[in-house]
């Protein structure tokens, strides 16, 4: 499995390497959030990987219920100065959900969603403003990426994103509910 990765990484590159791509980027959660979702990855740790394969763009799921890339993956990427693509910055909705889901993809996102105190982290916004501009104010967050089959939704998820961060009184609020790591 190593081996093979290793010849995935090398196959990428040397497309990019060949001019067949102008940037080549990977879609991996560190170990933390892999293992939170279900989908362990075997001790490959996604930062090490980032610090060996110069890759353009990172893609990750980082959420305010699965914050674990704010710690363990971000700041490499910072480091190494690949460009970031969070996805599921909001979580596939999963607060709306009123039955525990089977599997731990979406079930364990529900479960601590259960936990938190959600009216108290969102304020005065709405859940899914809350978690769109809590991804957006992490600084070295590039871009997200938000599905959605309805316009209602796209136009709502573009003026939430219009608005920015949140504000300083509210990092500071969710850094004490979260803990430090959530947001820098």
């Amino acid at each position: 499995p190593v081996d093979e990765l290793h010849a995935s990484f090398e196959a990428l590159l040397g497309l990019k390497e060949r001019g067949y791509a102008k940037h080549v980027g990977v879609s991996a959660d560190g170990p933390r959030a892999a293992a939170f979702a279900g989908k362990p990855t075997d001790d490959r740790n996604a930062a090490e990987l980032a610090r060996q394969w110069p890759v353009d763009t990172w893609q990750f799921t980082y959420n305010f219920l699965s914050p674990e890339a704010a710690g363990e993956l971000i700041p490499t990427l910072r480091e190494e100065n690949v460009g970031t693509i969070v996805k599921r910055p909001v979580s596939n909705v999963v607060w709306e959900i009123e039955e525990e889901p089977a599997d731990d993809f979406i079930g364990k996102p529900w479960q601590r969603a259960q936990q938190l105190p959600l009216d108290a982290l969102r304020g005065d916004l709405s859940m899914v403003e809350f978690a769109l501009r809590f991804v957006l104010s992490h600084p070295d967050v590039n871009t997200v990426l938000v599905g959605t089959i309805n316009e209602e939704h796209l136009a709502d998820n573009i003026r939430v994103a219009a608005k920015g961060p949140l504000s300083e009184e509210m990092l500071r609020r969710i850094r004490s509910i979260l803990g430090e790591q959530s947001i820098p």
